[in-house]
């Protein structure tokens, strides 16, 4: 061979092994020029081979390492280049033993498009080693990242069940390399293939083979959080609280202001059982995102349910919640309709009727029926309110009609009727109403007294 090719072909490989991918892209330039010219002159074969060979080599090297430099587009040309030479020395040698392994070629082209979000093509490349490479042998590594590279690509292009298969065809292939315990430990990026094969199981629905492939990953990355926070989300979906509490807890240990897990956890413990942990959970939330609506809502569900007796801790979770409707800061899923919005309104009238304060009560409870015109029991307590505290009969008697009109069955409305005409010394209407409320439900004890009274006071 002409000399100097030798020595620029392996000074090159020095300075590329050193980082110097442009001194290393020097010298294989050198190296083609060399062998070019000495080439052509050459007739018989077995002194083209070598030569030709070295051009092959000399081309991909360069590739790899203007890849190296992010110089993609050149990058492609001298792996074209080295491919096209490859295929033309292996036509031209006779044992099969003797043919160059350009698949591997493949494999950085499939990289590159890779990173240029050439899908397509890297996609074409990838299937190409993998037909190309052969099965036998120390291959098993490489299978696994034309595999699994494969399955990103497909993913990207949207074809999920082929990407799917892809990831799994990297796992069988890593499960073959030697010493496979070692190595799951020592690259991530096996284990990321179990992750995307489980986030792709999850979207299928397939939530025991993802939570299979999430456990997988976090045997040899404890610390993966993704994956946590994935397994937690399925589990919670499952309805498997305790186990999804743990997963949660992972997150949160990673990133104690993640105001999704927070809630999630405190939800799972609510649905345990374990109400004061959730609170505290949903109390966490809110400092960490005080505009997390569902955090609020939830939270006055969950002390309602331990029984809170005090209205001023309950009425500024009201507050807050009605604050961020009203600014416009509340998602639809979370507040779907009017009747909703309403519902929140009423029950912050419930406690403020508890605090004594009964204007603010009335202003709530006329809020919630803007919201939702047929809201009973909205216009039931206003009704309630107004005879009781606020002595205003007329206003509360025409509440107390509405919600008979809205139900006719309503014994309280109607007993309601009665008490405001009683109040309006409307002696015999009262009469009247106090009899349809005992025609409805002839064992209701306080009507029969008040209409026992009112008769006795009548015969008098």
């Amino acid at each position: 061979m002409v000399i100097g090719v030798k020595a620029h072909l392996s000074r090159g490989l020095a300075y590329s092994n050193l980082s110097k991918h442009q001194e290393a892209i020097q010298d294989f330039e050198q190296v083609d020029s060399l062998t070019e010219k000495y080439i052509s002159q050459l007739e018989d074969l077995s002194d083209k081979l070598p030569v030709l060979l070295t051009q092959v080599k000399s081309w991909y090297l360069k590739g790899v390492s203007e890849r190296s430099l992010k110089n993609h587009e050149n990058s492609l040309k001298s792996l074209d280049k080295a491919i096209k030479l490859g295929k033309e020395y292996n036509k031209l040698v006779t044992e099969s033993n003797q043919k160059h392994p350009i698949h591997n070629y493949y494999m950085t082209r499939g990289l590159i498009f890779n990173d240029q979000k050439n899908y397509e093509k890297s996609t074409k490349n990838f299937r190409k080693f993998i037909k190309l490479c052969p099965e036998e042998g120390n291959n098993n590594m490489e299978l696994f990242i034309a595999n699994h590279n494969l399955g990103i690509g497909l993913e990207k292009l949207d074809k999920e069940d082929e990407a799917f298969e892809a990831y799994s065809e990297a796992i069988s292939h890593f499960g073959k390399v030697s010493d496979k315990e070692k190595q799951w430990k020592a690259h991530s990026g096996s284990l990321d293939t179990y992750y995307y094969r489980g986030l792709l199981s999850e979207k299928k629905e397939s939530s025991m083979k993802c939570i299979a492939d999430y456990d997988f990953v976090l045997r040899y990355n404890p610390n993966h959080l993704h994956a946590h926070q994935h397994r937690a989300a399925v589990l919670y979906h499952l309805k498997e609280y305790e186990q999804a509490i743990e997963s949660f807890t992972k997150v949160i240990e990673h990133d104690p202001k993640d105001f999704t897990a927070l809630f999630n956890r405190g939800m799972c413990y609510k649905f345990v059982g374990e109400l004061a942990k959730s609170v505290i959970d949903f109390n966490q939330t809110t400092k960490v995102n005080p505009e997390f609506f569902k955090a609020y809502s939830e939270l006055v569900r969950v002390l309602i349910k331990l029984d809170e007796k005090d209205p001023q801790r309950l009425i500024p979770l009201y507050t807050k919640s009605i604050e961020l409707i009203e600014a416009g800061k509340v998602n639809k899923d979370d507040i779907p309709n009017d009747q909703s919005i309403g519902a929140i309104y009423f029950e912050r009238g419930v406690q403020l009727v508890k605090d004594e304060k009964y204007q603010e009560a009335i202003d709530d409870f006329t809020s919630a029926i803007k919201k939702d015109g047929k809201f009973v029991d909205a216009y039931f307590n206003r009704a309630n309110v107004y005879r009781r505290f606020l002595k205003k009969p007329e206003k509360a008697l025409s509440d107390a009609e509405k919600v008979c009109e809205l139900d006719e069955t309503d014994v309280d409305g109607m007993m309601e009727v009665a008490m405001c005409l009683y109040d309006l010394d409307k002696v015999e209407d009262a009469k009247k109403q106090f009899e349809r409320v005992l025609k409805t439900k002839p064992d209701h004890e306080p009507a029969r007294r008040y209409l026992d009274y009112l008769n006795d006071d009548t015969e008098e």
